[in-house]
């Protein structure tokens, strides 16, 4: 028997009814009938989930609706939500290749400070891939595929380049504005671009990493990618293609009529004596002349001459899924535009007259009458349309596998008796023979097979066939005339309509976001000196000396005292990092600045012991060692319907090994929220229920072991796996059945509070035990913690991110892993920044509401909290509105969460304390007041409470107008906007999370000296400490001054930003050697052309230095023609000797406090010559040579 593909039978088992042949023939006629050829859909009727997606995906593969001449015709699927759309994206993906969702516009009538690009750039790819001929099919709701879109000659624009092709800067520089391309200093995020001298940085959102072009005069000498978060090229290219980043971009020849409507509409508001909207107009007018204006949608009617809908684009054939409900989705849309529009036309905000911003209902039909169309009903009713043919397929769906054995068993027989062909698919081969002897023992004849040729189907077996591809989705069905059932596991665990398909290429780096420090400096931030202490960075200044040019860094003491520190000499400079906002400056030369340090130093002693200690305790106690993984394991971890990161994939190795030795083991997993450590948590889990092992997963409030408790009864849905929950919400006698269960073992992981943590808890054989957020326990509770992990494996999850530099200093005496990265956007949150507008959002609500959502509304001041909870019911009276703050009792929060939690709660007005909640999939839209106020990192980890479901999530961060602003909340609010608009300042953000994770880690002692001395100070003096206490303390050489007499610098011309000059400085003090110097030069040169004489010179300083440092050198000067060398320690004999001999009548020795020699040296230029002697003098084994 030939084995095909599962897609394939199913394909081959549609194909084979009468009424899809039929169907077919009717269709064909659109392409037999010409182009001006009209019919009406054929209507589909009798179709279950399963069946109806089969017939999509054979039709979509016909290859006579695919082509038609040389043209190639991509297929349009219409469903009546996005959920529905992602899902079946999914199933289709196991028929075709290259399936796309379409989003929904969402138009902006508002000129907002800033909003997010991500939904903008995915309709651009998505068109762009369409014109592009590489789409299998593309899915969309209604108002997507009928919302006016540019024409695609304007799509069709992109600049393609090659190497050698000429270009002037300029005008390249003028495409890309004109394209919607943002100029700034850095590119951090897509849709920006800078330009330095003859390099010029581009980020195309269709593209993983930015582009760096290099230009010789007109010519584009090279080009690459570049890593946005080391600013370092990857990968070079031969050719390459510029496309626009905006969706609505205004044509130069609309402008005066843009101008004139909004003069028009400010006229009116004047004559209306309006003079709040026509200041509100005015700005808009401002914006639109400084090319920076976020309402272009308002004008969208009347930019070009001819439009087009997705139905342009994508010209194939076309199905309707679920008629009737589309038909209402779109109705129920462009009522609600026009409530919107008409709105805003009687405020004087707009003028609607003759526009239209989306089609039909009738242009719909129009549409579908012009291509070969299918509109299913699941019931026969009576069309509003006229019909080409009614098509009545007879199927049902089927019930899941992991149905009840004997409700399976019961409809088996019942095919098998009836002499319909049976095919089960499983997941794996592991759950195909675990079906096959359940079949065998209820006495069902089965046999395993790969993909079956439907002919060739034996009535008398039932046939299970493992899946091809373990993310490949089906739904079971039934066709009753084919007397054909197709039987599979439930969805439940993969109806995600957010899931990333899943790629056999790597996750694309450029949206990992890593936890960095952010070592960037600006006047006023606080500095650490290593002498010195804490001061005030005051700039850059250049000074020239006795002729040679120098950069310096100004640092501002306790009273008038300033400190001028070398640039070349940053490695004893480090920003100042700590949670106190009273930084308290150093005095210069007093003993306060020594005291910290060396209290500091104590501190960080006693840590590095005692942790020590602690990890060779552990390593002598006898544990269970783990089998390797076996194929149920392979199984379920190809079950995860998301792309693993890097990060992820590596701390699950860790995990595995630690647990397969025969000491127990105790990890710490670190990573922010939603950076899946959950899923990490379960693979562990997993492995040690596959050893007959209990799991037991203490978590610090109620409403999070709730939480867990469905994660994990969703994630292991479909293994025989017992999962129980300890907690508040189980009653007492569930409770007493609970404990029983776990002393009898016929639990196998049990979720719980600290009523885990009870003397009556008794497991029959705890094997694992899995600790969320320690630091949240009680002293009483830990010390029962130690008592029950002594034996058993401890994985610890924290969400607090560990900076990788403590990392490192802890390696050796911590088992950690950290998640670095976060996974890639798997559903965008749409933001938008703006002025507090009342109006904007109760409508922002109302949307929400609309759409059967929850809305989480951030007011962060408890005293007026209850009075904005009741102007939100008073403009929204159909909203149920609760209030929640950090003054409340626990219980009393517990309740709410789980009331947002069940859907009882519409709208919750809170406080900040929603960073430390609980996932409420259901509430997609977030409003915070007073965004400026909050930090980034503040604001990223918040605005991650919504976007965690299927639905497309909005957070509007609002804040007081401009003239209310301090100078703070500006640089905020700025930082804010680009964060938003361009998906950058990621690492800035990051910054502040990684003192909150090293201060929890510490706990409060050691967080107190790590704010006294400043955190990069802390972690150094522990690193050192750890080494000391492991008997592997590196001797510190003291630090060799070099003074050759030359301008050594990095000129303003070469890099015009003091923060980017800062960068380089501090990357050339840290040079040690040759490879680094040349790592240093390639980086200098890659991102800002050919080096200049003074940085060169720089460089050669730098290597010197080090190689010095290295043999034992504290100072070389050259003046007057004499090259000065001294050493720590006075010459050897063989030193002296050899040097006398190297350079004879011309090395004149002085031993005695300070050794010195003088060497005759004719010229700068030949400095290096001599040095290199001296070196191989000191150091004859060394191959490094002097830059």
């Amino acid at each position: 028997m030939a084995n095909i593909r599962i897609s394939d039978m199913l394909r081959d088992v549609i194909r084979s009814e009468s009424e899809y042949k039929q169907l077919y023939n009717t269709l064909y006629k659109y392409i037999s009938g010409g182009s001006r050829f009209f019919q009406g859909p054929a209507l589909v009727t009798g179709l279950s989930d399963g069946a109806r997606n089969v017939l999509c995906a054979s039709l979509a593969a016909e290859e006579a609706f695919l082509t038609r001449g040389e043209t190639k015709k991509t297929p349009l699927i219409l469903v009546s939500d996005e959920k529905t759309a992602y899902s079946m994206r999914n199933k289709l993906s196991a028929f075709l290749e290259n399936v796309y969702v379409f989003p929904a516009r969402d138009f902006n009538f508002h000129n907002v400070g800033a909003l997010s690009k991500e939904w903008e750039y995915e309709r651009l790819k998505v068109l762009r891939a369409l014109l592009a001929g590489e789409c299998g099919a593309i899915l969309a709701v209604p108002e997507a595929a009928l919302s006016l879109l540019p024409p695609k000659a304007y799509l069709a624009k992109g600049s393609a380049m090659k190497i050698g092709d000429t270009a002037p800067v300029s005008e390249l520089v003028k495409t890309l504005d004109s394209y919607g391309y943002v100029r700034v200093d850095t590119v951090e995020g897509a849709g920006q671009y800078s330009l330095r001298g003859d390099i010029l940085d581009i980020f195309v959102p269709d593209n993983e990493y930015p582009l760096r072009l290099e230009f010789f005069g007109d010519e584009l000498d090279a080009a690459g990618y570049f890593d946005t978060m080391t600013q370092r090229r990857t990968e070079n290219v031969a050719e390459l293609t510029i496309t626009p980043v905006r969706e609505t971009v205004i044509p130069p020849e609309k402008y005066a009529l843009i101008e004139e409507k909004i003069d028009s509409l400010i006229a009116s508001a004047l004559r209306k004596k309006n003079q709040t909207l026509a200041e509100k107009l005015s700005a808009e007018r401002i914006a639109f002349k400084n090319a920076d204006f976020a309402a272009a949608d308002k004008f969208l009617p009347y930019l070009y001459d001819e439009f087009a809908t997705l139905f342009d684009y994508a010209d194939g054939l076309c199905v309707v899924c679920d008629y009737p409900r589309v038909r209402d989705r779109l109705n129920s849309f462009l009522y609600q535009l026009h409530e919107t529009l008409t709105d805003l036309a009687a405020s004087g905000e707009m003028t609607i007259a003759g526009g239209v911003w989306c089609k039909g209902y009738e242009d719909l039909k129009y549409f579908l009458s012009k291509r070969p169309s299918v509109v299913t009903d699941p019931f026969t009713g009576t069309p509003d349309f006229e019909i080409s043919g009614l098509f009545e397929f007879a199927s049902r769906q089927t019930v899941s596998i992991e149905s009840s054995a004997d409700i399976l068993c019961d409809d088996l027989a019942g095919y098998l008796k009836s002499g319909c062909r049976t095919v089960l698919c499983v997941r794996g081969k592991a759950h195909a023979s675990e079906l096959f002897d359940m079949l065998d023992e209820h006495g069902i004849s089965a046999v395993i097979s790969g993909g079956v040729n439907p002919a060739e189907i034996s009535k008398n077996h039932v046939y299970i066939l493992p899946k091809d591809d373990p993310a490949d989705e089906y739904v079971g069905f039934e066709l009753t005339r084919s007397e054909f059932a197709f039987l599979c596991e439930s969805n439940s665990t993969q109806e995600s309509s957010a899931r990333a398909v899943k790629s056999n290429e790597k996750a694309k780096k450029s949206a990992r976001k890593k936890i960095l420090s952010y070592l960037e400096l600006t006047e006023g931030d606080y500095v650490v000196h290593e002498l010195h202490g804490v001061g005030q960075y005051m700039g850059i200044k250049t000074l020239t000396v006795a002729g040679v040019t120098r950069d310096y860094i100004t640092i501002k003491y306790a009273g008038k005292d300033q400190l001028y520190v070398p640039c070349d000499g940053l490695d004893k400079v480090s920003k100042y990092s700590g949670k106190g906002d009273n930084v308290v400056l150093s005095k210069m030369g007093g003993s306060e600045w020594i005291k910290k340090k060396t209290r500091a130093k104590k501190a960080a002693k006693d840590m590095a012991k005692e942790l020590i200690a602690l990890y060779a305790e552990r390593s002598r106690r006898p544990g269970y060692a783990f089998s390797p993984d076996n194929e149920w394991q392979r199984e379920f971890e190809a079950g995860f319907e998301y792309e693993e990161t890097d990060g992820q994939l590596q701390a699950v190795r860790e995990i595995k090994k630690d647990m397969e030795k025969p000491c127990p083991m105790d990890r710490l997993l670190c990573g922010d929220v939603g950076f899946g450590k959950t899923e990490v948590a379960l693979r562990a889990a997993f492995k040690a229920v596959m050893d007959g092992k209990q799991v037991a997963v203490l978590v610090p409030t109620t409403i999070l072991a709730f939480q867990h408790f469905r994660t994990f009864c969703s994630r292991l849905h479909g293994f025989p796996l017992r999962i129980e929950m300890l907690s508040r919400y189980v009653t007492p006698k569930n409770a007493k059945l609970v404990l029983q269960k776990l002393e009898n073992g016929e639990a196998d992981i049990v979720v719980g509070t600290h009523k885990l943590l009870g003397k009556n808890v008794k497991f029959k054989d705890l094997g694992l035990l899995i600790v969320d957020e320690e630091q949240r326990f009680g002293v009483a509770h830990k010390e029962r913690l130690k008592e029950m992990s002594k034996q058993v494996d401890v994985l610890t999850l924290t969400a607090t991110p560990i900076p990788r530099t403590f990392n490192m200093a802890l390696v050796g005496i911590r088992d950690m892993s950290v998640l670095e990265e976060a996974p890639i956007d798997r559903y965008p949150v749409q933001t938008y920044v703006l002025e507090y507008d009342r109006t904007i959002l109760h409508e922002a609500i109302k949307k929400e509401l609309r759409r059967g959502g929850q809305v989480f509304y951030l007011h962060n001041k408890v005293e007026d909290i209850l009075t904005v909870a009741a102007h939100i019911r008073e403009a929204v009276p159909e909203a149920n509105v609760a209030v929640a703050h950090g003054q409340m009792d626990k219980e009393e929060i517990s309740s709410i969460w789980y009331d947002m939690t069940e859907g009882k709660i519409d709208v919750l007005v809170c406080t900040t304390i929603i960073e430390t909640g609980v996932d409420v999939p259901n509430a997609n839209t977030l409003i915070i007041e007073d965004a400026d106020r909050m930090g980034l990192a503040q604001l990223h980890q918040i605005r991650g409470r919504v976007g965690r479901s299927n639905r497309r999530a909005f957070a509007y961060l609002t804040y007081k107008p401009e003239s209310m602003l301090n100078e703070i909340a500006q640089k905020r609010l700025v930082a804010i906007k680009e964060f938003t608009e361009f998906g950058s300042g990621f690492k800035i953000a990051m910054r502040d999370l990684e003192i909150r994770g090293a201060g929890n880690l510490l706990g409060a002692e050691q967080s107190g000296h790590m704010e006294a001395v400043g955190y990069d100070m802390f972690v150094r003096l522990l690193e050192q400490a750890v080494l000391e206490e492991k008997g592997e303390a590196v001797k510190e050489m003291p630090e060799c001054a070099v003074d050759l007499g030359i301008s050594a610098f990095i000129p303003e011309r070469y890099i015009k930003r003091p923060s980017g000059r800062i960068e380089m400085y501090k990357r050339i003090s840290e040079i040690k050697n040759k490879s680094d110097a040349d790592d240093v030069a390639d980086e200098l040169r890659d991102r800002y052309g050919e080096i200049p004489k003074e940085t060169k010179n720089l460089l050669a300083i730098a290597s010197i230095r080090a190689r010095a440092s290295a043999i034992g050198l504290v100072r070389i000067e050259y003046k007057n023609g004499k090259l000065a060398v001294y050493p720590s320690v006075p010459p050897t004999k063989e030193q002296s000797i050899a040097l006398a001999m190297k350079f004879p009548g011309k090395v004149l020795t002085s031993l005695g406090k300070n050794p010195c020699y003088n060497i005759k040296a004719d010229s700068v230029d030949g400095i290096g010559k001599v040095l290199e002697e001296i070196f191989k003098i000191y150091s004859p084994n060394t191959s490094d040579s002097v830059v």
